[in-house]
């Protein structure tokens, strides 16, 4: 059976095959890396690639990969196309459509969506997918219950790529050959490519991709009834998809992104069942036609970069709306009341300067609320029920009475608010809270640190973030380190803080002479250098005794750019349950290390030489009452500590 694996393991198998030992051989970590990658985790793909690799030098490895990024090599068909060939004719069919229409599309791919695109096509999609699932053929990603296939086994299928073609014409007689076609997808057809298809063709098709669509608008005769999706993005010679009303009973997703010359959105009257309307960067686009009141399931609207948007219909409640998205339409200055069931709004940098009254009592749905720019000076009105507010990039001055006031809120983001002097009370309810390059900011006291029960300090779940405000005074920083209920803390400092008794040499302490018990925890500072901007810095805290590695916890700070010295805080329990290791530590060193290094780019290109990032580091032990214990604890037990893994954005 082929099984799909974490990329550890799958760079492990490559490993096995072409070097004979599970880890990387010198040298060739980004390329082997980047293999493992294009062999999609395959473990079969992987065996037969690390074997023909076997012995190569680097050189021939980059050849080899250029090879198979581009053409998949006639060995490695063979042995995939075992698996296809003991299918069905059914499977094979349905593992086909797969391959060239329905293969891990976001969130439209479900087995529902594949469900409803062949109803017609007699295959039994529900039942059909476990054979190839079991085969490893494709995958049913549990969350979306999205529908997976590998890129190997992709290259199997049938595809009408348009890149390396000339000028194509395809003429309604061609189509009258294939009564039955009801999927056409089309990439790069432009590029001073041609494609014709007859003004009066026509078509019984469900699914309908065609990126970068070289004409103004579809032939005037197309008939649009049968489609289910329609996707023309970054189609920069589109002006419209078609005129009039149209008969639309079976469309549900339209996906006309980046066309930049998009001036008008079809009447929706007859698209009654349209569950997402993405209309992302359409530059050109200045209204949202009131037809779309006419809608039943919608469940998103993407607007987003639509620069010259201004228009919003008014007086319609679109009940099953849940996400709307409009920021970046920097001429937007009407507030998005189309639905009062919303979920996520975004509406950042537009010229929306507060919140209606009216929307505060009607929209109780509201979670997610995403409203920061420099027009926005004042909030007077915040939906109560809202649990993650964004509100960076704003002029504002201090943290509004609006926002204290909300019961549940969660998240808090005022990173970039320029402006902001001073914070103060926050909703206990608060548990990230990103104060990043707020270059005014002085002034700091936390309310929420106020607490009744003694036991929160024991389940900290806070995350902190203070990135280069570089005003902060040193009263301001004693309020915001006063109390260690921190998951993570980020500051600006020179030194790591006096409360962490146990400091060592840049990157290592060793605990001499110390016992834990099982209810033990720790806190460990780390004092970090300047850096410039990094995809991410991934941190490994390794403890050892005895110069054996008992276990390790590993965290990662994204997007991180330090003007100057700052210091992580993370903390956690010292101790993994229900694991226990027999050892006599009344006289063993605890020796914990900490090393980084810094992702330059989520393809797993790693800098080696990132040590000096940590220049001093600081651990506390903390006894059960949470205070920091320098004494050795009564136990005879010890327990390996818990691998943690914490991101910190």
């Amino acid at each position: 059976m082929w099984n799909f694996h974490l990329p550890k393991e799958a760079l492990e198998i490559l490993c096995l095959s072409a070097f004979k030992q599970s880890y990387v051989r010198d040298d060739f970590e980004v390329v082997a890396n980047k293999v493992t990658n294009i062999c999609g985790n395959l473990p079969l793909g992987l065996c037969v690639v690390g074997s023909s690799l076997r012995g190569e030098s680097k050189e021939e490895w980059e050849l080899h990969l250029s090879r198979i990024e581009n053409n998949l090599d006639r060995k490695i068909e063979d042995v995939l196309r075992v698996g296809y060939d003991r299918l069905s004719r059914e499977d094979q069919s349905l593992f086909l459509h797969i391959a060239c229409f329905f293969n891990n599309n976001f969130h439209h791919d479900n087995v529902d969506y594949v469900t409803s695109m062949l109803t017609d096509s007699n295959l039994d999609v529900e039942n059909g997918l476990k054979t190839p699932a079991v085969k490893s053929l494709v995958q049913i990603e549990t969350h979306f219950h999205t529908v997976v296939m590998h890129s190997l086994l992709q290259q199997l299928g049938i595809s009408f790529d348009m890149s390396t073609m000339g000028k194509v014409s395809i003429s309604g007689r061609a189509f009258e050959r294939m009564p039955n076609h009801q999927f056409l997808k089309i990439w790069n057809s432009g590029n001073g490519n041609t494609l014709r298809i007859a003004k009066d063709m026509k078509s019984h098709l469900k699914l309908l991709y065609w990126s970068d669509y070289p004409r103004k608008h579809l032939p005037p005769k197309f008939q649009p009834k049968n489609l289910i999706e329609i996707s023309m993005q970054n189609s920069h010679i589109l002006e419209k998809i078609w005129g009039g009303i149209q008969p639309l009973p079976n469309l549900k997703n339209i996906t006309l992104s980046h066309c930049s010359r998009l001036k008008e959105i079809p009447n929706l009257s007859e698209a009654t069942n349209l569950e997402t309307l993405s209309l992302s960067s359409c530059s050109s686009l200045v209204e949202l036609p009131s037809s779309v009141r006419n809608l039943h399931k919608p469940k998103e609207l993407d607007m987003s970069y639509c620069k010259k948007l201004r228009v919003i219909p008014t007086n319609i409640n679109l009940v099953s709306l849940e996400i709307v998205n409009m920021s970046d339409c920097s001429q937007l200055r009407t507030f998005p009341d189309i639905s009062s069931n919303i979920k996520y709004l975004y509406v950042t940098n537009t010229k929306i300067k507060d919140i209606p009254p009216s929307v505060v009592g009607r929209w109780s749905r509201l979670e997610w609320l995403n409203m920061g720019s420099r027009r926005l000076k004042i909030l007077t009105y915040i939906p109560l029920g809202v649990t993650n507010l964004e509100l960076s990039n704003s002029d504002i001055k201090w943290v509004p009475d609006c926002v204290t006031g909300i019961p549940c809120l969660k998240s808090l983001n005022i990173s970039n608010c320029r402006k902001l002097v001073s914070l103060q009370s926050l909703p206990p309810s608060l548990r990230k809270l990103y104060a990043s390059f707020c270059e005014s900011l002085k002034s700091v006291c936390f309310s929420f640190y106020e607490t009744k029960n003694i036991s929160s300090f024991y389940d900290p779940t806070r995350e902190v973030r203070f990135v280069n405000c570089l005003s902060l005074d040193e009263e301001a920083r004693r309020a915001i380190i006063q109390r260690w209920d921190y998951k993570s803390l980020l500051l600006p400092s020179k030194k790591v803080p006096a409360e962490f008794t146990l400091k060592g040499n840049k990157n290592s302490i060793t605990i001499s002479s110390m016992t834990f018990s099982a209810s033990s925890r720790f806190k460990a500072c780390l004092l970090l250098s300047p850096t410039q901007p990094f995809f991410s810095h991934n941190f490994v805290c390794r403890l050892s005794s005895k110069g054996v590695i008992i276990d390790e916890l590993k965290f990662s700070l994204w997007n991180l750019q330090l003007l100057t010295e700052h210091f992580v805080v993370f903390s956690g329990d010292l101790f993994e349950e229900h694991i226990s290791l027999e050892a006599d530590t009344t006289s063993s060193d605890i020796m914990f290390e900490f090393s980084g290094r810094r992702d330059t780019c989520c393809r797993g290109n790693y800098d080696k030489n990132t040590d000096y990032i940590i220049i001093g580091c600081g651990v506390q032990i903390l006894a059960e009452e949470g205070e920091s214990r320098a004494a050795d604890l009564k136990s005879t037990r010890m327990k390996p500590l818990r691998s943690l893994k914490m991101k910190v954005w």
